[in-house]
């Protein structure tokens, strides 16, 4: 029971996190290309990407900041986690 606790309190955390990244008012950054990352803050006009050729469907899906990317990158980690100590935890019987 311990580990499924542990996986419990893991999925908690990456679900408060996930809201989290969801609601907070991030500042934007600088426009950039979902797909590869290329900065894109010098192509006022257009909307696809020279690197990977990704076409974004408007100019909002270009701003993004490196904060929300880690903080739904820790959603997902411990959500991940929690998952495989409660499956552990449940297969053992810990």
């Amino acid at each position: 029971m311990v580990l499924v606790t542990l996986g419990a309190a893991l999925i908690g955390a990456g679900c408060v996190a996930a809201l989290a990244v969801w609601t907070e008012d991030f500042p934007p950054g600088p426009r950039r290309c979902v797909g590869c990352g290329y900065d894109m803050a010098a192509l006022l006009e257009s909307l696809r990407c020279p690197e990977c050729g990704r076409a974004a469907v408007h100019d909002g899906e270009l701003v993004y900041t490196a904060r929300q990317m880690r903080w739904r990158l820790r959603a997902a980690l411990w959500c991940g986690s929690g998952l495989v100590l409660g499956v552990l935890g449940v297969l053992t019987g810990w």
